[in-house]
């Protein structure tokens, strides 16, 4: 898992090719999904992510502390269930309106949001941003 400050994440968010900004956004609904919808939506990220190319996933909780955290491992783990790589997924935490152009409330407790981008722009801005 690689965690990165908001910003970071933010531009991340200006690398997703214009292929995949029609589908390249998804909801995981925890209030209201059951488990098996949920992973059927992360087997879908990972074929759509296919047609990318060297993609790579950033995502964010609308719930804050252990809840938002804890849903987001979850996402996480079903996605490398379905055949991501660990090493492509940004977690970036609580959502603001710079990660998913939504306030936290706009995306909704108990939900996670998700973006599909390149892992080539987020290695850029790991080494940039963070000195790695």
């Amino acid at each position: 898992m690689i965690r990165v400050p908001a910003a970071v994440a933010a531009l991340a968010l200006l690398a997703v090719p214009a292929a995949a900004q029609d589908r390249g956004i998804f909801l995981f609904d925890f209030a209201n999904d059951e488990n098996a919808s949920r992973v059927q939506m992360a087997e879908q990220v990972v074929e759509d992510a296919q047609d990318i190319g060297d993609a790579a996933v950033v995502l964010c909780a609308g719930s804050t502390g252990n809840r938002g955290r804890d849903q987001r491992r979850e996402v996480m783990a079903l996605l490398v269930e379905a055949g991501a790589a660990r090493h492509r997924l940004l977690d970036a935490g609580t959502c603001t309106p710079q990660i998913a152009g939504s306030s936290r409330q706009a995306i909704g407790e108990n939900r996670v949001w998700l973006a599909l981008t390149t892992a080539t722009f987020l290695e850029r801005y790991q080494r940039e941003a963070m000195g790695l």
